[in-house]
């Protein structure tokens, strides 16, 4: 579903978000910033999946 993936983009941000909490140095200014960071960081990783060609095997 559209939805489903739509709220994991936002649970997502909000680990993102909760990680600075964890991280010294790491500062994210508001929820929205950390939804997008985490949009940003899937993005790349799809994009090293595809290059190197990484995937679950199992």
């Amino acid at each position: 579903l559209l939805t489903l993936g739509l709220f994991l983009v936002v649970i997502n941000g909000f680990i993102v978000y909760l990680s600075q909490l964890i991280v010294p140095g790491f500062d994210i200014s508001s929820f929205l910033m950390a939804v997008l960071f985490s949009l940003l960081l899937s993005f790349f990783i799809l994009v090293g999946e595809r290059i190197f060609g990484l995937r679950n095997q199992s």
